[in-house]
């Protein structure tokens, strides 16, 4: 847990240091179209995702799959659960509900995402969005 709330914390600072301006301002600078791009199963991402997109005026995405997690789903004392499969399997990955995003349009994207189990997955979200 401990983790997840310095992750997020570093996430924030990084925000808040994309948007300082010299007047100290809390605001992106003019010309910079943020987009928040985020998956979440609990909330507890697009919680954060939210707090982003506020402070920075950026326009929130949500990756959301075509079949929500359920508790069983994330039950990751059960090898057979959802989110163990797809954790331990790098070709098993949710198909996804919405369109992609046109991230052409943007010129900063942050990008949040559960870390489960304390292990990164960066490259999860690259090949859904080539």
């Amino acid at each position: 847990m401990d983790k997840i709330i310095l992750t997020f914390a570093a996430a924030m600072a990084m925000c808040f240091a994309a948007c300082a301006q010299d007047k100290g301002e809390k605001r992106m600078q003019t010309g910079n179209r943020p987009l928040v791009v985020y998956f979440s199963a609990t909330g507890t991402t697009a919680r954060a995702a939210r707090m982003i997109a506020d402070i920075t005026g950026g326009t929130l995405y949500g990756i959301v799959p075509q079949q929500a997690y359920t508790s069983d789903d994330l039950d990751w004392n059960d090898r057979r659960s959802r989110s163990s499969v797809e954790m331990n399997d790098p070709q098993s990955r949710p198909a996804l509900k919405d369109a992609k995003a046109d991230i052409a349009d943007y010129d900063i994207i942050f990008i949040g995402y559960p870390i489960w189990w304390n292990r990164h997955t960066a490259g999860v979200l690259h090949s859904e969005w080539e």
